[in-house]
């Protein structure tokens, strides 16, 4: 009788092989392994602007094992994307598009265009405080016995103990 640990084990290999991409006869296809050369062409077609799910297609994977198998090079070429973004927004800034300005300065800088009938922005400027320490007077207090008062009883026939 085959014990718990194997049938477990049998079962997690089944559901495994569930999620496994299969050819058109149904045979599952193989494990990925990343190459150099894919990482490349991983990078490259992100930075295009191809979607996951495309790139994983043209790999022939699910893109659930892209996003584990090339985390890297997925984040670096959304970073490089958001660069190149931000230095087209700069070069239009520096030949003195406005609207490239103020995007600029929204979105970087916190900026904030008043509108009509609104309040006045709140003050940010940073709070500056002085401390003055003082000799306090002599205090009488300090021998005195603080008593608390007991735990409330039970309502209703409560007998739970109280919080």
């Amino acid at each position: 009788m085959p014990t718990r640990a194997s049938r477990l084990k049998r079962v997690t290999k089944h559901r495994a092989d569930a999620l496994r991409l299969r050819n058109k006869k149904g045979q599952l296809l193989p494990h990925h392994v990343p190459t150099a050369a894919s990482r490349a062409r991983v990078f490259a077609a992100r930075l295009e602007g191809m979607t996951k799910v495309e790139i994983a297609a043209e790999l022939g994977m699910h893109r659930h094992t892209l996003g584990e198998q090339y985390a890297t090079e997925l984040a670096e070429a959304e970073a490089e994307k958001g660069d190149v973004a931000e230095c087209a927004i700069y070069k239009q800034m520096k030949a003195g598009n406005t609207i490239a300005t103020l995007f600029f300065l929204k979105c970087k800088r916190g900026w904030v265009e008043a509108q009509p009938g609104a309040p006045p922005p709140a003050d940010v400027r940073p709070l500056h405080l002085t401390l003055e320490v003082v000799e306090s007077p002599p205090r009488g207090d300090y021998d005195e016995v603080i008593v608390r008062p007991p735990p409330p009883r039970p309502v209703n026939g409560d007998a739970r103990k109280p919080h």
